[in-house]
């Protein structure tokens, strides 16, 4: 099981992108997308897609979508996620769909958003035949 602690291989294997305008190391949006995917699956998240929507989106590039077992299981996917993010750099810009319901949050990382559903709130929406025409990202190969 690959640790997404602190000082696990997870991070190691993400090489920071350059400083921004404010000094802040910024990572690059697919290696985000992939971070969130991997610590998705480390908390046992389930049907982990990530989508390539930049040829069709100009203000993001990627989608990353995953279920969660039941509505606790969404929350505790989508803390972990926000977590992870901030330290790498990428500060979420919004959140929706946290209002205490569970069945779907979306988080806005920027470039890459993330969508947490229980199953079948992600049966209802189905975004994988929204975005059928998205490049689909073999995340779990990319290393």
């Amino acid at each position: 099981m690959t640790d997404v602690s602190a000082a696990g291989p997870l991070r190691a294997s993400f090489p920071e992108g350059p400083p921004d305008r404010a000094g802040q190391v910024r990572i690059e949006s697919r290696d985000l997308a992939l971070l969130c995917a991997r610590a998705c699956q480390e908390k046992k998240g389930e049907e982990i897609r990530v989508l390539d929507v930049s040829r069709a989106l100009a203000i993001l590039d990627y989608f990353v979508i995953v279920t969660g077992k039941n509505r606790r299981h969404v929350r505790a996917l989508a803390d972990d996620v926000r977590k992870l993010a901030r330290e790498r750099g990428a500060r979420p810009r919004s959140e929706e769909g946290g209002d205490g319901a569970g069945r779907w949050l979306l988080l806005d990382l920027g470039d890459v958003i993330v969508h947490f559903f229980d199953p079948d709130t992600r049966r209802f929406y189905d975004i994988e035949a929204l975005w059928a025409d998205a490049p689909r990202v073999d995340w779990e190969a990319c290393g």
